[in-house]
């Protein structure tokens, strides 16, 4: 467990935390996991309903439902995997954050 904190930049401890299930794993973090395990990112998602459930006493809301079904169509695209992938390979925190702010101004229809 030591060369798998050292190779994700992390301590001992951190892996320690995420392993009993006190801390969590980001999104970014599992990316850099999977490639330090060399397994596909589905890896830790084996046994899991495709479909999210909805318990009988919870209000459903169609639209929520419908747009979570969008994120996860996007994610599956190939593009999509690249563009992480890429993302995740720049180093300078500051050159993420200026490239996350252009996608955000990209993503906005016209506002005139």
């Amino acid at each position: 467990m030591q060369s798998l904190a050292k190779s994700l930049n992390v301590s001992y401890q951190q892996i320690q935390k995420c392993e009993f299930g006190r801390n969590r794993i980001g999104a970014g973090r599992l990316y850099e996991l999977c490639s330090v395990l060399g397994v596909p990112i589905t890896f830790f998602f084996e046994g899991i309903p495709q479909q999210p459930t909805v318990s009988p006493n919870s209000q459903k809301d169609d639209k929520t439902d419908s747009e979570f079904g969008n994120v996860i169509d996007q994610m599956n695209k190939r593009d999509t995997l690249e563009i992480v992938r890429a993302f995740c390979d720049i180093a300078d925190p500051n050159v993420r954050k200026k490239l996350l702010a252009i996608a955000r101004l990209l993503g906005k229809p016209d506002q005139k």
